[in-house]
C-alpha cells in the first residue's frame, strides 16, 4: 500500500490552506487600512499649514486669555477655506475656581455665547464671526495656585447643536472692541 498523497488538495491540508489564506486576507486588510489613513493624513496635512506662535500679542484678540497669562504652547493651523484652528495651552496664577467665573464673564463682555459645566469645561460660540471656542481650566501640576488653561479655537464653523439657532440680531451684531486680555 501507498503512502497518502500531499497535494494542494488533500484532505490534511484543507485546514492548513484555509488559514493561509484567512492570514493573508488579514495582512492585506491591514496594509489597506494603513495605507487609507497616510493618504487621508496626508491630504488633511497638505491642505492646511501649521505655525507655532511666539507672542501672545498674534493671538486674535477674540481669543480671551486670563490676566498674567503664561503661555507654554500656542499653534496655528490654517485649514484654508475651512477657516483657523488655535491651540493654546498655558497657565494662569490662579485656583481654577477662582479662574472660571472671570473666564466666563470676559468671554460674554468680548461677544462670547458661553455654557459652561462644573468640572472646569467652557465653550463658547461667537454668532458675528463664527467662531467656536472651548476652554478647559484644570489645576496645574506645578503649582497648587495655578490652573492650566487649554483653549482650543476654531473659526468658519457653523453653530454648535447644543447652541441656539442663531437669529437676526446675532448674526448683525457687531462685537465689542475693547479687550480685557492683556497683550
Amino acid at each position: 500500500m501507498q503512502p497518502p498523497r500531499g497535494g494542494p488538495f488533500h484532505r490534511s491540508n484543507n485546514g492548513r490552506r484555509v488559514l493561509l489564506a484567512l492570514s493573508f486576507g488579514a495582512i492585506g486588510l491591514t496594509l489597506a487600512v494603513v495605507v487609507l489613513a497616510g493618504l487621508g493624513t496626508f491630504f488633511i496635512v497638505n491642505s492646511g499649514q501649521a505655525k507655532v506662535i511666539n507672542s501672545i500679542g498674534d493671538l486674535p484678540k477674540e481669543l480671551v486669555l486670563c490676566p498674567n497669562f503664561a503661555a507654554n504652547r500656542m499653534v496655528l493651523v490654517d485649514l484654508g477655506r475651512a477657516g483657523k484652528r488655535y491651540r493654546v495651552e498655558g497657565e494662569c496664577p490662579v485656583t481654577p475656581a477662582e479662574a472660571k467665573d472671570p473666564y466666563i464673564a470676559d468671554l460674554q463682555y468680548n461677544g462670547w455665547t458661553v455654557h459652561s459645566d462644573d468640572s472646569g469645561n467652557i465653550g463658547g460660540y461667537r454668532y458675528s464671526s463664527r467662531e467656536l471656542i472651548s476652554i478647559v481650566l484644570t489645576q496645574s501640576s506645578n503649582s497648587a495656585n495655578t490652573t492650566a488653561v487649554t483653549i482650543d479655537m476654531s473659526t468658519g464653523q457653523d453653530v454648535p447643536s447644543d447652541f441656539p439657532p442663531a437669529t437676526p440680531s446675532q448674526a448683525a451684531t457687531p462685537t465689542p472692541t475693547a479687550h480685557t486680555s492683556p497683550r
